[in-house]
């Protein structure tokens, strides 16, 4: 677990616990939603602090240096909606002992409302962005990428027109939709963090940090934000 030091005059409080100055320097303010730090425990990891509610712990996600593994049945419970424009930012992998199930990042997917959801492939070979469209369902985004390092993942779906993007920072691919239609807002509920609706996304995903905006981000602002989440990371020992 990360530990912070503040040097107040003569005076250094070392310990764990404290909140991270990531919570308080993320490079984008416009449309924040949420953002969620899981590398210093759960108890910081529940906190919101884009400001607009904390989530719910569910279940009994397991606290390791620097993540907290989630699964279908532990989880964060967010208090954010899905909106028509979105971008998820997530540090996550879904680690090789998860073998033969797709484990979620971010999302609100059930069978019948497909809503937004970041995923990775059951074989563990790929990453995949889901934003439902209307007409003609969702459309989804694929990067064959190692899902089971751990990985700096952006989606971005815009409200009208255009594809839902997915980008493996770390490995440096993108890929986008052929299916451009307008969104359609159709999850099961707000969104969760390791889970989505559906039981049978049940593989475990170890998350590093999360966030949520209600818009698509410029490339300067997703660079931006890499800058960030690598600087995060990397106090765990993660190279993403």
């Amino acid at each position: 677990m990360q530990v912070n030091v503040f040097n107040h005059g003569d005076a250094v409080l070392p310990g764990s616990g404290y909140m991270p100055i990531e919570g308080f320097n993320f490079p984008v303010s416009d449309g924040l939603r949420g953002l969620f730090l899981c590398g210093d425990g759960l108890s910081i990891a529940r906190r919101n602090f884009a400001g607009l509610g904390d989530a719910e712990i569910i279940g009994a996600p397991a606290e390791h240096e620097g993540f907290c593994r989630f699964d279908a049945g532990n989880y964060l419970q967010t208090q954010i909606a899905e909106t028509a424009a979105l971008t998820y930012i997530v540090v996550g992998r879904r680690p090789t002992e998860s073998t033969g199930a797709e484990a979620t990042f971010i999302g609100n997917y059930a069978p019948g409302s497909i809503g937004a959801t970041m995923y990775t492939s059951s074989s563990g070979s790929a990453m995949t962005a889901n934003a439902d469209r209307s007409p003609a369902g969702s459309t989804t985004a694929s990067v064959v990428t190692d899902v089971s390092a751990m990985g700096l993942y952006v989606m971005t779906a815009p409200a009208s027109g255009g594809p839902t993007w997915l980008y493996a920072m770390t490995a440096g691919l993108q890929n986008g939709s052929t299916n451009t239609n307008p969104r359609a807002v159709t999850g099961a509920g707000l969104l969760r963090i390791g889970a989505v609706y559906a039981a049978t996304f049940s593989g475990a995903a170890d998350i590093v940090t999360a966030a949520v905006l209600d818009r698509v981000i410029t490339d300067d602002e997703r660079a931006a934000i890499a800058v960030w989440a690598r600087n995060y990371a990397g106090q765990f020992g993660f190279a993403v």
